[in-house]
């Protein structure tokens, strides 16, 4: 079922849902300090601003001053719970218990919301009949080349009917929240992917709005930082494998990984020149990136940073390999970003 095939009954229902446009923003916490000052209040100025408003943080535990900060907002302003231990989708379930809004705007800690967001959300939810909106979170000004690459590929820049939102700008309503039972909670990560799955599953339309818009201020911003965020967000990928459509990142992996095998063994083959062979391996290497990055250009409709992101890309899926092998063996659940 496609994102706008949603029947009468549930786009009337959850439109009628949206106009009663009570919100409540669920914004999961851990060690973010170094973010909170610059996206609480921008958080705090949009609830009031748009009246029927509430905060909810959730702390999963910080040690870096997190929660006391919190604990220092004005209580009429927000709430705060702890939430310790549990997998992000648990942790978001939580603040959605906490709250009493019609509306669920899920907003990552270090994303800072912009003016007019609950505006822009509810009006989408009312004039498409979605059940979920958001965006593809803008990268900050003078971020670093890793942040301007990958926001340039991946921001379409125009409103459309989608597949996916990610958790991190993700407003949902509570009915349609409710409805494919939140998020999973045994998945250490994907469980924005599992739960739009589960939409679709549902016939629950999902719309990407640009004026639903948020920036990242958390963006890898080195190799390094790429490479175990890459890893991390992999160690969720069989939360989506099956369902209405293939998960595509986890298939493109699995090519990467058979024609990285292939290239080996032309390599070994004592048969094939080592000159073609080395040729054969580089290009079987770098075909499922190119593929990726070709993909990423035609969707967004532009080509800037391609040879960027074919680097990032090659991380990417070397990345996806590794979260595997951690999945496999069983070492997963130690793994941090």
């Amino acid at each position: 079922m496609t994102p706008t095939s949603v029947p009468a009954s549930s786009r009337a229902g959850h439109a009628a849902q949206a106009c009663d446009a009570s919100v409540t923003f669920v914004v999961p916490v851990l060690n973010g300090l170094h973010f909170l000052r610059r996206t609480v209040p921008a958080l705090l100025t949009e609830a009031e601003r748009w009246g029927p408003a509430e905060v909810v943080f959730v702390d999963n535990g910080s040690t870096d001053g997190s929660y006391e900060f919190l604990l220092g907002v004005d209580p009429a302003r927000a709430r705060v719970i702890r939430f310790e231990g549990g997998t992000i989708g648990a942790v978001r379930n939580a603040g959605a218990r906490e709250g009493t809004g019609a509306c669920l705007a899920f907003v990552d800690a270090d994303c800072v919301v912009a003016e007019g967001y609950l505006a822009a959300a509810v009006e989408t939810l009312a004039r498409t009949g979605a059940a979920a909106t958001g965006c593809e979170a803008s990268a900050p000004e003078g971020g670093r080349w890793i942040e301007t690459a990958q926001y340039r590929l991946h921001h379409v820049g125009r409103d459309r009917a989608v597949h996916y939102i990610n958790s991190g700008n993700f407003f949902i309503t509570r009915a349609a929240f409710d409805e494919v039972g939140g998020f999973r909670e045994d998945l250490p990560t994907g469980e924005d992917s599992e739960i739009c799955r589960r939409m679709q599953e549902h016939g629950l339309g999902i719309w990407e709005c640009t004026r639903v818009k948020a920036v990242h201020l958390g963006n890898p911003r080195t190799l390094r930082q790429f490479w175990r965020r890459t890893v991390w967000h992999g160690l969720g990928m069989f939360g989506t494998v099956g369902g209405p459509r293939l998960d595509r990142p986890t298939i493109m992996m699995a090519v990467h990984l058979a024609l990285t095998v292939l290239g080996a063994f032309l390599l070994a083959w004592p048969g094939v020149p080592l000159a073609k062979a080395v040729a054969a391996a580089l290009a079987l290497q770098l075909a499922v990136p190119v593929a990726t990055v070709a993909y990423r250009c035609v969707v967004a409709r532009r080509t800037s940073a391609a040879g960027a992101n074919l680097v990032l890309y090659w991380l990417y899926y070397w990345a996806r390999l590794w979260a595997l092998v951690l999945i496999v063996t069983g070492r997963g659940h130690r793994y941090r970003k």
